[in-house]
């Protein structure tokens, strides 16, 4: 628009919009129209044609970053692969030894069970024997317990312990009786009951080792090696050359630790 009113045309003032304002200025506002054009927005400067982009520098952060995930990933696969190291179980701290007590060997073995002989108790026609001097009821019974051994049981004990009361010269009845009775407790592993069967026949019979023996031998299956040397030592007090009792009396004695008094048994 200013264009047109310094060209003395028709155009109108850019200002007020007087129409037909003159060359040099408006009649009406007074202004000035070359302050006009020299007033007008400079253009911008042209661009250097060889002025070049600036170009982006090396990435080093993700570079970085790159290298940093690959190195965990290494240390956590070799940590997958490296087993954990095994830790030793804990074990109670034994107990200190007393100055007297011989140190032990855990290496030791246990000294093997002695193989004695199975103990029978006295035969059955040496009872039939004893019971026909009996009287006729007294007779009777002890030929029908006679019969029923070895299958005896604690109620059979009762009549041979009434008979012999009437007739001591009964004791081998009333001695097979208890020893048969005692191997079946022992069979069913009651060693307690078996003991005090065979702790009463070692009254009842006082003569033969057989008793004692199989106390003996009860005494070592249970583990009461004390009980198992007293016991042996009565066998051997009745029969001094019997193997099996200075056998059991060895097994007995090395079991307490006694090994030179054990050494000694089994020698003789």
């Amino acid at each position: 628009m200013a264009g047109h009113a310094g060209s003395g045309g028709s155009a109108a003032c850019p200002r007020c919009g007087q129409a037909d304002p003159g060359p040099v200025a408006c009649p009406r506002c007074g202004v000035i129209f070359a302050k006009i054009r020299t007033r007008a927005a400079p253009t911008p400067a042209p661009r250097i044609a060889d002025e070049e982009e600036p170009r982006p520098g090396f990435p080093w952060l993700s570079a970085f970053a790159v290298v940093l995930v690959a190195v965990c990933a290494v240390a956590g696969w070799r940590n997958l692969r490296t087993p954990p190291p095994t830790r030793a179980p804990r074990t109670a701290p034994s107990a200190p030894l007393s100055p007297s007590s011989p140190p032990t060997d855990p290496r030791a073995p246990e000294p093997p069970q002695p193989s004695l002989a199975a103990v029978s108790a006295p035969p059955v026609e040496a009872l039939r024997a004893e019971a026909a001097s009996l009287a006729d009821e007294d007779r009777q019974k002890a030929e029908a317990l006679a019969r029923r051994l070895p299958a005896v049981g604690p109620g059979d004990i009762t009549i041979a312990e009434q008979i012999y009361a009437r007739h001591p010269e009964t004791r081998n009845l009333l001695e097979a009786t208890l020893l048969n009775v005692a191997q079946d407790e022992r069979r069913r592993r009651r060693f307690t009951e078996a003991t005090v069967l065979l702790q009463r026949a070692t009254v009842v019979q006082v003569e033969a080792a057989r008793p004692c023996l199989m106390l003996m031998d009860t005494l070592v299956e249970a583990g009461d090696w004390t009980g198992a040397e007293s016991a042996a030592r009565s066998a051997i007090a009745r029969e001094p050359r019997n193997a099996d009792a200075w056998q059991g009396l060895g097994y007995a004695l090395m079991s307490q630790d006694r090994n030179t008094e054990a050494a000694e048994a089994i020698r003789t």
